[in-house]
């Protein structure tokens, strides 16, 4: 069930209601998803008419409306702005069919209608939408009066408001309700007041301080009487026929969560009201009502016919899977006989067959575990299950691709098996689909698509017990796409690589390094940039390649990341201060220059880079027994360099401490590593010389 809220501040005014014409407005900014509903004709019968049921301001000045509305469960409502633009999706009203949204329009007439995908549309409801601030609209609630022992009860049913607020008969707008009840799953129960004696009150569906126009209720000595139900009847598309009795003079409502969905007139203390099929397995209430007197509800359960086990299942000989999710079935059955598919216990598409069968399902079901059945005499025969629908990723009817091997992926049934083949019926790639507890699982399989005649293939799914479907006829035709070609490589700060050059128009150049796809650069006006490619890639070779959006690749071109050439001109950089911290790091400081950048080198890979002026370089600790090198980088391409100043193999102490060593007084061995030959020499702070070693011997102090 589906509670409603008020998402806006609500303010009272005016109501305008014309036949079912009402007032709306929203901002021109307002702007939910748009979709462009299928209008091919199905089994499945068009829906009614959505039916507006309120209209409340979404902000605090009115300047956006939300609106709100029943119909057809899981049914998509769209917003219809005219010829020139495509529908607008709204809301999918839920399993108690009620549905809300924000309006993305002001100033103009609109018009709303329910259609399922691959389904026809229903009637369409107008919207005369005004400017912003305009009047906000709630629909009447239904009401009756019961007898709770000794208190009176107002109780009904709002599919627009909040809430209900309970007046005494001849109250104006400027008097307080005698009771108030909040609106929950669309039902609501008001007690009125101990004693109350007047013979009606009034009642209004409200949002905040906004009412609907007020009901008169009146109040008997006695509820009217419930109706009861004495049998119900299954159709051939599904719906429900309840039969019983009620009251003499009496009308019988029936709602699902405080929507109506049904009704019928008393004839002879008699009954007979339809419900649509897609309330299969849910509970409804019937209300009997007399004047303004509504009985108390009888609740019935919409059941699904029994099963009998003497009808013959229908025999599914092929399913034909669809590029945009629908379905065709095609199979046996008895002359005559009534097919269903269901969803659960939802009826979603039906038909009558002479010995064999055709049943289009809709888009809207791809992703369902769908059954087919024969309806007969009130009961079902057992199920014939339908695979799930077979899906290709990204595939069209015609598709192109560049020769050579293609990685197809979608989804199927879990555990079953996936098999292209070509026109010829050569098998291209057999793959199991993946587990899932959704029942329904992933695939990926590669074809050798090496011909450059094109192809046409076909999708075959085979489930584990035998069941199949097919998605077949989608035709390949062999693109050629220019590689692209290669102008220039620059240099970042860091020692990235920056490369440049033309491709064709609508493709992405992708960097490849073996497998692994280490950039890529979008096509504007024919040009491309690489996105960075890490400086730690120097020396190694790249292969450019445009790719379209089917996937298809053209040749490759391939680009060495050079090393940046050694320019005698260039100064180099000056090293003035060397300072190693105990946790093994190194910090190295100077100047090169009012221009450029530093780099600080390991081989041909840059591990650090530092404005040439006033430079500071981090080595990390992991590093400070390497042999590095610093170069200054000039030059806008930073393909130069200054020759390196090799820096000499660090200084480290081993179990130093930044702060906080101690020691036992003595003499202490001190142990590390520096450059092979170079002298080491301890001092404390007065200056004191403590030892002096040459690097390979082992000295205490």
């Amino acid at each position: 069930m589906t509670s409603f809220r008020a998402r806006g501040a609500a303010a009272a005014c005016a109501l305008i209601v014309i036949g079912t014409t009402f007032v709306a407005t929203a901002p021109a900014s307002a702007s939910p998803e748009r979709a462009t509903p299928a209008s091919n004709s199905s089994t499945v019968a068009a829906p009614s008419a959505p039916k507006l049921e309120a209209l409340y301001w979404a902000t605090a000045d009115g300047e956006a409306y939300f609106i709100r509305g029943t119909g057809t469960p899981d049914v998509p409502v769209y917003l219809d702005l005219g010829a020139d633009s495509e529908p607008v999706w709204l809301e999918t009203p839920g399993a108690d069919g009620r549905w809300e949204a924000l309006l993305p329009v002001v100033g103009q007439s609109v018009n709303i209608f329910a259609q399922p995908n691959g389904g026809d549309r229903s009637p369409m409801t107008t919207v005369a939408v005004p400017e912003a601030g305009g009047a906000i609209f709630v629909g009447k609630p239904a009401a009756g009066v019961t007898h709770d022992g000794d208190t009176l009860r107002v109780v009904g049913s709002s599919a627009g408001g909040n809430s209900v607020n309970v007046y005494a008969p001849g109250a104006t707008r400027a008097d307080a309700p005698i009771a108030t009840a909040a609106v929950t799953d669309g039902a609501f129960s008001a007690a009125l007041p101990a004693g109350y004696s007047a013979s009606s009150v009034l009642v209004a569906a409200a949002i905040g301080a906004a009412e609907s126009d007020r009901v008169e209720v009146r109040i008997g000595d006695s509820a009217v009487a419930a109706p009861t139900v004495s049998r119900v009847l299954h159709q051939a598309n599904g719906d429900f026929t309840i039969i019983g009795t009620t009251p003499v003079g009496s009308t019988v409502a029936i709602r699902q969560g405080g929507i109506e969905i049904g009704g019928a007139n008393e004839e002879g203390g008699n009954f007979r009201a339809t419900v649509p099929a897609a309330h299969s397995g849910q509970t409804v209430d019937l209300v009997a009502t007399i004047g303004s007197t509504s009985s108390a509800p009888t609740k019935h359960g919409l059941t699904p016919p029994p099963i009998d086990d003497s009808i013959a299942p229908p025999e599914v000989t092929r399913v034909i899977n669809f590029l945009d999710g629908s379905q065709w079935v095609h199979g046996k059955v008895a002359n005559g006989a009534t097919l269903w598919v269901l969803d659960g216990a939802k009826v979603v598409a039906h038909d009558v067959a002479n010995e064999t069968f055709l049943l289009k399902i809709p888009a809207q079901y791809a992703s369902t575990q769908l059954d087919v059945r024969v309806f007969v005499g009130g009961s079902m025969s057992a199920r014939s299950v339908l695979p799930r629908t077979l899906t290709v990723d990204g595939l069209q009817e015609s598709n192109s691709y560049t020769p050579g091997k293609r990685t197809f992926a979608g989804t199927a049934e879990a555990g079953a098996t996936v098999t292209a083949t070509d026109k010829g019926g050569n098998e291209l790639f057999s793959e199991r689909v993946s587990s899932s507890r959704a029942a329904a699982g992933s695939w990926t399989g590669t074809a050798d698509l090496s011909s450059k005649d094109g192809y046409e293939l076909t999708f075959t799914q085979t489930t584990s017990d035998g069941r199949s479907s097919v998605l077949q006829s989608a035709t390949f035709t062999p693109s050629t796409i220019a590689a692209p070609e290669y102008l220039e490589t620059q240099r970042g700060g860091n020692g990235e690589f920056f490369l440049y050059g033309t491709a064709p128009e609508n493709t992405t150049v992708v960097a490849r390094i073996g497998a692994d796809e280490v950039a890529t650069g979008a096509v504007e006006d024919g040009d491309f940039v690489m996105s960075p490619i890490s400086g730690a890639r120097t020396g190694e070779t790249v292969t450019l390649v445009a790719r379209d959006a089917d996937g298809n690749e053209s040749a490759g071109t391939d680009v060495r990341l050079a090393p940046a050439l050694e320019d005698a001109t260039i100064a180099q950089p000056v090293v003035g201060n060397v300072h190693a911290f105990p946790s093994g790091r190194v910090r190295l400081q100077g100047a090169a220059g009012q221009s450029g950048t530093v780099w600080l080198m390991d081989g041909d890979r840059v591990v650090d880079s530092s404005p040439a002026n006033r430079f500071s370089i981090e080595v990390p600790a992991g590093q400070s027994s390497s042999q590095l090198d610093l170069v200054r980088v000039s030059g806008s391409t930073g393909n130069r360099t200054s020759e390196r100043i090799a820096i000499p193999r660090l200084l480290q102490v081993n179990g130093l401490q930044e702060k906080d060593n101690t020691y036992t007084p003595g003499r202490t061995p001190f142990t590390g590593s520096a450059e092979a030959g170079a002298t080491i020499t301890a001092t404390d702070q007065n200056g004191t010389t403590l030892f002096e070693t040459t690097v390979g011997a082992t000295k205490r102090a």
